[in-house]
């Protein structure tokens, strides 16, 4: 059984998927249960998958692991070369345009000089639930 978690870079994955995981690996009569995520792992996640034989998976090994499959895009180039999905300026309401600068790619306000909103191409874009 594997469970994928995909979160922030700044979130970690609790011992709560390892809990989970290894509760379905029984329920399922698994023979392995992995936790893969594009974030990293507590401490307290880490001792518990130990003691579990839970196969933790985090950014570092997803990445090698996909350029193992995979070795002719690395990660970077990939990221490099595709097109973002359009968003609009949370400021001015216009459209954000990829940028370069200093050797790193951006989102910039198409309005610019008069509107000089930045953000990362990769920043996670909230979605809004509607009201009940």
């Amino acid at each position: 059984v594997i469970q994928a978690k995909r979160y922030g870079s700044k979130n970690r994955v609790s011992i709560s998927a390892v809990q989970e995981v290894y509760g379905a690996k029984a329920y399922y009569k698994a023979n392995q249960a992995w936790v893969v995520t594009n974030s990293y792992f507590t401490k307290q996640a880490k001792e518990l998958a130990a003691a579990c034989d839970v196969t933790l998976v985090d950014r570092a090994d997803l990445q090698k692991f996909i350029n193992d499959v995979n070795p002719v895009f690395k990660a970077r180039e990939i990221f490099e070369n595709i097109t973002p999905e359009p968003r609009k300026c949370p400021k001015c309401g216009q459209d954000l345009v990829v940028r370069d600068g200093n050797g790193t790619r951006f989102f910039g306000c198409s309005s610019f000089p008069s509107c000089r909103h930045t953000e990362k191409i990769n920043k996670e874009v909230s979605k809004s639930r509607p009201s009940v």
